[in-house]
Parts: C-alpha cells; sequence; structure tokens
C-alpha cells in the first residue's frame, strides 16, 4: 500500500510538475495568451499540496526552480519562485479550512514578501531601482504620446496629460500601495481561477461569502479619517517618511471603502432582484472620479450605519 502511495505521488508529481513548466514557457515566451496563464502558474502547486501534503507539493516546486533557468532567462526564475511560494501557501491554508478568507490573506502576503525580496536583490545585487525604471518607463511613454500628437491630428486631452505628469512625480510615494495592492489582486485572481478547478476535481476549497454580504471593520472609518485630515490639512512635511506611510495608507483604505460601497451596491440589486448589471455599471461608471467618489460615500455610509441591515428591514 506505501508502495503504491508512493508511486502514485511520483506519477502525479511529475504530471504537475509538467504542467507547470508548460504554463511557466507560454507565460515566457507566448505574448497575449503567457498574460492568461501567469494566473494558473501556483494551480499546480495548490492542487499537489492538497493531495499529498507540503512536503510533497515542496518537492514538486524544487524540481520546477531546478528546470526553470535550463528553458528561460534567469530572471525568469523568480516567476517560479512566486508561483511555488503562493502556491504551497495558498494551497496550506485551502486546506485548513479555518477561513475563506485566509488564502487570500496569506496568499496576499506571501506575493508581498516576493515583490520586497525581487525590490531589494535588484538593487543591492544589479545596482538597479525598480521605481526608477518604473519612473522611466512611464516618462517615455508621455514623451511617446506627446511626440505623436505632435505629428498626427490626434487630440490630447492636456489636463489628462498634467495628471499623468503629476503621477510621475508622485510614483515614488505610492510605490508601496502598488505593491500591496498588485499582491491583492494577484491572491484574488489566483483564488478565482483555483477555485472551480479545485472544485471539480473534487478537491472543495471552502467558497467566498457572496459579494454582496461583505463588510469591512468600522475601524477602517477611524483609519480612514484621521488619514484624510493629516492630508487636507497638510501637516505632514513632503519629502518625508511619514508622507509616504500617509500617501499609501490613503491609497489603500480608499481603494476598501470604494469595494465597500461596491458591495453595498451588489446587495440592493439583490434586494431589488436588479441582477448583476447594476454593479458592472457601477464598477464601470467608477472610471469617473466624481462617480467614484459617490461609490466612496455610500461605503463610508454603509460601514457606520449599516445601509445594508437597514436594507433587509425594509423590505
Amino acid at each position: 500500500m506505501k508502495s503504491a502511495s508512493s508511486t502514485q505521488r511520483l506519477v502525479q508529481g511529475a504530471l504537475m510538475a509538467a504542467l507547470y513548466m508548460v504554463l511557466f514557457l507560454i507565460t515566457v515566451y507566448v505574448p497575449f495568451l503567457g498574460f492568461i496563464s501567469l494566473f494558473f502558474l501556483p494551480l499546480p502547486f495548490i492542487v499537489h499540496h492538497l493531495r499529498f501534503g507540503l512536503k510533497s507539493g515542496a518537492l514538486v516546486g524544487g524540481v520546477c526552480l531546478f528546470l526553470s533557468p535550463l528553458l528561460a532567462p534567469l530572471p525568469a526564475l523568480f516567476l517560479t519562485l512566486v508561483a511555488v511560494s503562493a502556491g504551497l501557501v495558498m494551497g496550506y491554508y485551502y486546506g485548513e479550512k479555518k477561513s475563506p478568507f485566509l488564502p487570500l490573506l496569506a496568499g496576499m502576503l506571501t506575493y508581498l514578501a516576493n515583490y520586497v525580496l525581487a525590490f531589494l536583490v535588484t538593487y543591492f545585487v544589479f545596482n538597479l531601482n525598480m521605481i526608477d525604471v518604473l519612473q522611466q518607463m512611464m516618462e517615455d511613454t508621455l514623451a511617446i504620446t506627446e511626440s505623436t500628437a505632435s505629428f498626427m491630428p490626434i487630440p490630447v486631452d492636456e489636463d489628462a496629460l498634467a495628471v499623468y505628469e503629476e503621477m510621475v512625480s508622485f510614483i515614488v510615494y505610492i510605490f508601496p500601495g502598488l505593491l500591496i495592492l498588485s499582491s491583492m489582486l494577484m491572491a484574488w485572481i489566483n483564488h478565482a481561477v483555483a477555485r472551480p478547478i479545485l472544485t471539480r476535481i473534487g478537491l472543495d476549497p471552502q467558497p467566498l461569502p457572496p459579494f454582496r454580504q461583505w463588510n469591512l471593520p468600522k475601524s477602517i472609518l477611524f483609519y480612514y479619517l484621521v488619514v484624510l485630515i493629516l492630508i487636507l490639512l497638510q501637516v505632514v512635511e513632503e519629502g518625508s517618511t511619514l508622507l509616504m506611510l500617509v500617501v499609501n495608507l490613503h491609497l489603500i483604505l480608499e481603494l476598501l471603502i470604494l469595494l465597500q460601497g461596491f458591495s453595498f451596491v451588489a446587495h440592493f440589486a439583490y434586494v431589488k432582484n436588479i441582477g448583476r448589471f447594476l454593479v458592472i455599471l457601477a464598477v464601470v461608471l467608477s472610471l469617473i472620479p466624481l462617480f467614484s467618489s459617490l461609490i466612496r460615500i455610500i461605503g463610508i455610509i454603509d460601514l457606520g450605519f449599516g445601509l445594508k441591515e437597514r436594507l433587509k428591514k425594509a423590505d
């Protein structure tokens, strides 16, 4: 029995390693399809961890880490490192089944740790500052846009260009917040693509509660108010570490409150039997700054006064 179990583990491990390497090569070498396969990279490690445990999953990860630099440029090894670590961590918390949000939180922190590691390695080993690289890329994009507009009769929104220029100069402040938001997004997409597949093969991860039932802690309102006051009163010295902290907190808290607003819209649509169209419309319209502010106000009121519960009682 033990021999059969070991053979099964070995065969399944080889299959998962082969599956990962196919996804990895698509991600590295196939332009458009590679962007999609990127989100599936942690899946083989999640599956193998859930089936055979952490040691077996780590062994498959080690094999993939060994093979990656043989088949792709050395920097692509970072993709495998992120996929292995995120897959094993999320797989562990899927197996624990303590809370449906734990795999997402653990995945987000794992992505963030990998991003910080990559930043430190590129800075101290390769003497390359990723913030400077990002700023330069944005400046090059702006220069190409302006030069194209000067040669071709293309209408250019001067206000939008001014906002973009300000964003380029401000990127040094919001870079940590962008890393956190990127980590959150990657973990959520990994969950979104993994869960139906895991359910299909019988591994049954805990589902997240419906989006309309999501509620942030009310304490977020206090933090948001403090940060907003600091920004409005301009009491933080420009260029200071505290300003970077305040700006990034403001960026993250505004996104969380926006999500709370969308959650209320989803709950309203559910109670009124409107369907998902209203939520999709709200997300699209939130690209307009005025409308996104309105959604955040709804999120703040929902957090502070329990609009969802009042809507239930009214119906």
